[in-house]
């Protein structure tokens, strides 16, 4: 790659430090992951904005060169209205070298390695390929982070297994809870309390927290209301009094959880791999908001405080002993008192003995 691709070529890759053979496994899955991308600009960022970006960030990504951009135009969005969701401009007349080099950047951005970058450009430099490489790479990293963890437990290291699954985003502990979901080591319902759990946990002090609270439903789903045409197999359809699950901001009631909201589609890697670029609660629009308004003091403010305390009561501690009763672990004393914490006992999933294993 030389001047012309706008590529800074300021240290050969053949001359770098050598890499080491042993990794931090949960620094490397969680690189790849959205939330820690190194540069957060948009394809539709202008040439300016997009400079001073990748300029800050210290890694090697590829300029944009008079080439690249002589058919491309940014419209000013004060001229042609709010375009937020183009990253605050629209783009046109876009090339294929202006998308390679922004996808070589992206691929940098979410801890790709320089060379496997710079083999893609050279070689192939379609979106597909880019996209194979993120989604094997981010998947093998994501099985390794795994395994470790599931090692920890196996070898009865709870502090061990504490501090690295504490030390996960949402986006890497909900990774981990659907693999113990496919081994069967949790259920369907305790899976989705630990995801509706340790999202809450992940909104505690934000600005614009998105809480998931459970409420009894005010009035009956309706397919005609709200967002109806777009509901499907996937939209929860309730009565008048039922137990659903919403969000909110503590205010009032944003919408109504989908069942698809808590497991990735796995038709193929890509998709699979969409899920966590988007995690995130998926809801329906709520139909009559005024009805729904009715509720907020004597259902929905007990109900965000019932989630926040659940999901601050130490979800790694529950999950732990959960799995080492399913997979026949000696279960010790400080294992049925988090079993208990988390309501499994309540739940019939587990009995106390009359003596335990290890008081300790």
């Amino acid at each position: 790659v030389n001047a012309a691709t706008g590529y800074r070529e300021d240290d050969d890759v053949s001359s770098s430090p050598e890499v080491l053979e042993e990794t931090d496994l949960f620094s490397d899955y969680s690189r790849l992951t959205t939330g820690n991308q190194i540069i957060d600009a948009s394809y539709s960022d202008d040439p300016a904005t997009y400079l001073s970006t990748t300029d800050a960030s210290g890694l090697p990504f590829m300029e944009y060169t008079p080439e690249m951009m002589e058919s491309v135009t940014f419209d000013d969005p004060s001229r042609l209205g709010d375009y937020t969701n183009f990253g605050g401009r629209l783009i046109s007349g876009d090339s294929e070298e202006y998308e390679a080099a922004f996808t070589f950047n992206n691929l940098l951005s979410r801890g790709i390695d320089e060379q496997t970058a710079l083999d893609w450009f050279d070689n192939d430099g379609t979106a597909a390929g880019a996209n194979k490489i993120l989604s094997d790479t981010y998947f093998e990293k994501q099985d390794a982070v795994i395994s470790e963890l599931n090692n920890s437990i196996e070898l009865d290291n709870n502090a061990k297994f504490k501090s690295q699954y504490n030390g996960l985003d949402f986006e890497g502990k909900i990774s981990f809870l659907h693999d113990q979901l496919k081994q069967e080591n949790i259920t369907q319902e305790q899976y989705e309390q630990l995801w509706r759990d340790e999202w809450n946990e992940s909104q505690v002090g934000s600005d614009n927290p998105n809480y998931i609270v459970q409420i009894d439903a005010p009035r009956d789903w309706d397919a005609g209301q709200g967002a109806g045409i777009y509901q499907d197999e996937y939209s929860p359809k309730y009565k008048a009094g039922d137990k659903i699950w919403v969000t909110t901001d503590g205010t009032e009631i944003l919408g109504v959880v989908r069942t698809n909201t808590y497991t990735p589609n796995e038709v193929n890697a890509d998709r699979k791999l969409q899920y966590y670029d988007n995690i995130g609660p998926l809801t329906e629009n709520i139909p009559d908001q005024s009805t729904w308004m009715d509720v907020r003091e004597s259902v929905l403010k007990p109900g965000l405080r019932t989630a926040i305390a659940a999901a601050t009561s130490g979800a790694s501690e529950q999950l732990y002993s959960a799995v080492r009763l399913a997979t026949g672990e000696t279960l010790h004393g400080s294992d049925y008192a988090n079993l208990v914490v988390g309501g499994l006992e309540m739940a019939g999933v587990i009995t106390a003995p009359t003596e335990v294993v290890d008081p300790n």
